[in-house]
């Protein structure tokens, strides 16, 4: 069962990302934040690579982890999702929050994904 977004978030997502967080919504993927590194203004605080966190739980989010980069992995096989993307797992045990981040390296020239 896909997560289904509304087309106004979607529409309001940096295009250069938004056919990855639609891609991972679509296999249940639940997206909190994201961004192409190019589209927005250079500015303290807005990251300046592509990226996309996803939602997870705690129990579990070591295995959520290793799925999140298997679903990567065939994407970036089918050309779905662009390779050369790191995951990384946080968790901050003071509120029980767990992020699964994911990051490309940054673009040459400021150019998106492809």
């Amino acid at each position: 069962m896909s997560i289904k977004l509304d087309p106004k978030v979607l529409a309001d997502l940096d295009p250069g990302i938004r056919d990855v967080v639609r891609y991972l919504n679509d296999h249940e993927f639940p997206t909190t934040d994201s961004g192409d590194g190019v589209s927005k203004p250079r500015l303290t605080g807005v990251l300046d690579y592509p990226h996309v966190a996803v939602w997870a739980e705690v129990y579990g989010m070591v295995g959520r982890a290793r799925m999140l980069l298997r679903r990567l992995q065939i994407g970036a096989d089918e050309g779905k999702v662009p390779a050369g993307f790191k995951v990384q797992l946080t968790y901050d045990p003071e509120d029980d929050s767990v992020i699964i981040f994911v990051s490309w390296p940054a673009p040459a020239g400021r150019e998106a994904l492809k």
